[in-house]
Order: C-alpha cells, then sequence, then structure tokens
C-alpha cells in the first residue's frame, strides 16, 4: 500500500467493486516493496507482548489458545518500540485513511454510518511453530448470530496482508475465505452460512481485504508451509 493509497483511493475502489459487501485489492503487477515492512518489523513482533486485546481498540492483551500471535499497535507499544515500529505506524495510518475514505459511501448506500476506528493488530500465523495454524469460521462481530452476545460496534474490517515475495496457497495453505451470504444479516450459524458461496483470497503482500464485521463468516485456512502469514487489520466502530 503505497502514500497515494488513501481516502481518494477507498472510495473509487468501493465503488468499483461489483458485489458491494466484500472488496478484494490485489497486488499491483509493479510490487509495492513489502519486504521492509514484515522483516523490519519482524523483530518488534517478537519483543512485544503476544495474545489478543481484551476488547476491540483496547491497549489491555489477553492471552488465549488462538493460533496467531498478534500485537495490538496501540499508542503505548508504538511508543515503547520506537523506531521498530514507524512502518507499521505508517501503514496502519494508510489503512486508517482507506477505512475513512468509504464512509460517505457506505453511508449513502447501506445507511452504515462509521463513527471511529481500533488501533492496527499486527497478526503472524506461522506454520513452522504451530503445524497448521488457522482460525475457522466465524464472524468479528457476532451479535446478530445465534450466540447472543452484546453488540461491539465493529462494522467494518479491513485486513492488509503482509508477506516476502508470492504466496502459493496450495503449497504454503493460509487463504482467507469468506462466505457470500447476504451482507445486511449474519447468518446464525457456521453451518448455516457455509451453505452459501465461498470466495477464497490468497494472502499475498499487498492485498487488502474489506468486508462486514458483524454479517460475514470468513476463516483463515490452515498454513500448511513454513513461512510466516502476516496482515495488518482494523476494525471500523458504526451502527
Amino acid at each position: 500500500m503505497h502514500c497515494h493509497a488513501g481516502r481518494s483511493k477507498g472510495q473509487s475502489i468501493w465503488k468499483q467493486s461489483s458485489s458491494g459487501l466484500l472488496c478484494c485489492i490485489p497486488p499491483p503487477p509493479r510490487r509495492w516493496d513489502v519486504t521492509w515492512f514484515s522483516a523490519k518489523d519482524a523483530g518488534a513482533y517478537t519483543e512485544a507482548s503476544k495474545g489478543s486485546p481484551s476488547a476491540p481498540g483496547s491497549n489491555e492483551i489477553q492471552f488465549n489458545k488462538r493460533d496467531d500471535k498478534v500485537i495490538c499497535l496501540s499508542t503505548a507499544v508504538i511508543d515503547a518500540l520506537g523506531k521498530k515500529a514507524q512502518a507499521m505506524k505508517v501503514l496502519d495510518t494508510q489503512l486508517g485513511d482507506f477505512g475513512w475514505g468509504v464512509k460517505k459511501l457506505l453511508e449513502e448506500q447501506l445507511g452504515l454510518t462509521l463513527t471511529k476506528r481500533t488501533p492496527g493488530m499486527l497478526s503472524c500465523y506461522d506454520g513452522k511453530s504451530v503445524p497448521d495454524a488457522q482460525y475457522g469460521f466465524h464472524v468479528d462481530n457476532p451479535y446478530m448470530t445465534n450466540m447472543a452476545v452484546p453488540d461491539d460496534g465493529r462494522r467494518l474490517t479491513l485486513v492488509y496482508y503482509i508477506a516476502d515475495g508470492a504466496w502459493d496457497v496450495e503449497k504454503d495453505g493460509g487463504a482467507f475465505q469468506v462466505c457470500l451470504s447476504n451482507p445486511r444479516r449474519a447468518p446464525s450459524s457456521t453451518a448455516e452460512a457455509l451453505t452459501h458461496d465461498l470466495f477464497t483470497v490468497a494472502p499475498e503482500g499487498d492485498t487488502l481485504v474489506a468486508f462486514f464485521s458483524h454479517t460475514m463468516y470468513h476463516a483463515v485456512l490452515p498454513v500448511t508451509g513454513t513461512k510466516p502469514r502476516f496482515a495488518l487489520s482494523t476494525w471500523f466502530m458504526g451502527c
């Protein structure tokens, strides 16, 4: 994601999205150099607290049994890591700019209002340390499902993939899959979601995926190779 991928870029790309519920931006033919991002910040990743935010946007880290390890790029973490986190800080800002770029379109076309966003979250699925690391089908904010949980406010998810070189899903695994169900209403369960068609995205470096946090079931398929699968995510809150 280069320096021009901001608000205007978000508007133009979302307008071109045929479905209006899922937007996938593949890497350009002439790849931007994302090697520096992943290599530079791998050191920051190993030094930071590993786990998941206890709540969207929270600085509190909760340790759990997820197959991935994450860093919540809170102000405190960015300050503590200093220069090691500068690449991710810049990338996180650009990711936020892209999301705010579709705010008006979401309001006009879907009546969905975005109000704020969470700090970015850098995640890594490492097939070497956790064989077949994966994340099963789920909804980020599942309040519409049969889980009967409170609405945490998340409405739009952006995921930006960071990889060194090409990513072969047949060899390396780790594909992103999303169920193409009705974007206005979440399926009540994973079983219901899987009755719909699936859309698969290879986590190639410099690929961006945008989807609705509260309605769309998605998964990270098993990482079968040994290459680490890095992604930077952020969530936009709204109503």
